[in-house]
């Protein structure tokens, strides 16, 4: 019979391959991987299952050919968009992959201008409207723009005061919200182009962000002062202000689907959920790391709450009791800037440093219920063990 330390050698020797195969063969790594674990638990054995898990839910992979800061899936889950640092705006089908009309934000300055550039104004956030006809932009040229989802072509610009970091539909599609370093969310008429009500962060601190709520009565900003404020949408004020402990800046914050609770991703790197009745903290999600978190979002049901940046991970927590389900780790070790929920919520597109796009199986496959027995019939590891 084999002794112990043989069984462990095996199980390395079977890591091995995993992970010399983990870029050409995911699927063999991960057997592999399970094959060393059923020989013997190791660690080395246990990381190669870890990262083989990854790639395995790794489903598709978009080509937006520069650094991508924001990413949007549309409202039937057909198409993804992503918004790039040159101003371009390239267009996927979901399934196929097959690119479709892009988008490209105008040049930088004018010619003979002293800013002059040949790209276009580095996209700061996109998004569908609700019915998909169109798709919102914003950039660091103080402008949002409207644009034809169908042709591409440009619709209606949101000339704002300031470069804006943000911009989102309303429920209805029929109004536009921007939040800007001019510490200004303005709504906006969507077709008329018209602002119809300024919100202004006290003390003047740069919005990073501004979301409706679901039924479109509540607005949430959040802010580099270290805070998110709750607003009506209808008066314009101000409901409830979320104070982030230690006061780092609150890079974004959005609302849960029925409007109860609300998550916010911070400088520090920590995300929390917040109670909209109380405006008291619920959940910490993560340690302050200061590894600096720049997107937080609630999946569709409100059941899952994804969070991005400050490294090459997206993470996906349980929105009840914090607990991590599971971690999307970006293969080429770029920055995740953005991740966000498919409207089935089976799926999350994540925006990177290195000009991809990836859209992610939500929660690992088989292997999330595998449980690796030894031969004694005793469990030795199992994924959940995560």
């Amino acid at each position: 019979m084999p002794t112990t330390n043989q069984h462990i050698a095996q199980s390395g020797q079977f890591a091995a391959e995993s992970a010399a195969s983990l870029n050409s063969d995911p699927e063999m790594s991960a057997l592999l991987a399970i094959r060393g674990l059923n020989v013997h638990y190791t660690p080395r054995a246990e990381d190669a299952l870890r990262q083989a898990a990854t790639r395995l839910q790794l489903l598709r992979t978009f080509r937006a050919g520069s650094p991508t800061a924001a990413v949007a899936i549309s409202t039937d889950g057909s198409e993804v968009v992503a918004g790039t640092e040159t101003g371009a705006v390239p267009r996927w089908a979901a399934a196929a992959g097959k690119s479709l009309a892009l988008i490209q934000e105008p040049r930088a300055g004018g010619l003979g201008s002293s800013n002059f550039s040949i790209l276009g104004n580095s996209i700061t956030s996109v998004s569908f409207s609700p019915d998909d006809t169109k798709i919102l932009t914003s950039s660091d040229d103080t402008n949002a723009r409207i644009w034809n989802a169908a042709t591409g072509k440009p619709l209606k610009i949101l000339v704002a005061s300031n470069t804006l970091n943000s911009a989102a539909f309303s429920p209805s599609g029929t109004e536009v919200v921007t939040a800007g370093e001019d510490g200004k969310a303005v709504i906006w008429d969507a077709a008329s182009g018209s602002p119809v009500l300024t919100l202004r962060e006290p003390g003047g601190a740069p919005m990073l962000s501004a979301a409706f709520s679901q039924d479109g009565t509540a607005l949430i900003t959040a802010s580099s002062d270290g805070t998110a404020r709750i607003w009506s949408t209808i008066s314009g004020a101000q409901l409830a202000v979320l104070n982030e402990p230690g006061g780092a800046a609150i890079n974004d914050a959005a609302f849960s689907p029925d409007g109860a609770e609300v998550v916010s991703a911070s400088l520090d790197g920590t995300a929390r959920i917040w109670s909209v009745a109380t405006g008291s903290q619920l959940t910490l999600l993560g340690t302050p790391s200061g590894s600096d978190l720049t997107s937080a979002a609630f999946s569709p049901d409100g059941a899952e709450i994804v969070t991005a940046g400050g490294g090459r991970t997206a993470t996906i927590w349980n929105a009840s009791d914090g607990e991590q389900l599971t971690t999307l780790e970006e293969p080429g070790g770029g920055r995740i800037n953005r991740a966000t929920f498919s409207p089935n919520g089976t799926e999350v597109a994540t925006a990177s440093n290195d000009g991809m796009v990836r859209i992610w199986d939500a929660f690992p496959r088989q292997l999330v219920k595998l449980t690796i027995f030894n031969c004694g019939g005793y469990r030795v590891w199992s994924s959940g063990d995560w």
